[in-house]
């Protein structure tokens, strides 16, 4: 985790040790891009989107996310990385 994932969110590393970026996510956070991330994970795809997320304080925030799938040395898909880029407020 970066400081700049840090000041950008207001969560600590330590606090998202073991958490998924779904804890970004709010009630203004599109079904619908969510549905599409959760197919292209289903089938170890990489997804860029962009999307509203939260930050710890409940402020909302528009990023883009990028999220590559890694494989293992067969080739299997073992874990993702994922990105965020902060992006200009979208809601106007």
């Amino acid at each position: 985790m970066s400081h700049t994932f840090s000041r950008l969110t207001g969560y600590e590393s330590c606090e998202m040790l073991g958490k998924t970026p779904v804890l970004l996510q709010g009630p203004l956070t599109s079904t619908t891009t969510r549905a599409l991330i959760r197919g292209r994970l289903a089938r170890c795809e990489a997804v860029t989107v962009t999307l509203q997320n939260y930050r710890k304080d409940q402020t909302p925030y528009w990023c883009q996310i990028t999220i590559d799938p890694l494989s293992d040395q067969r080739g299997e898909c073992t874990h993702f990385m994922a990105t965020e880029e902060e992006c200009p407020d979208l809601s106007h």
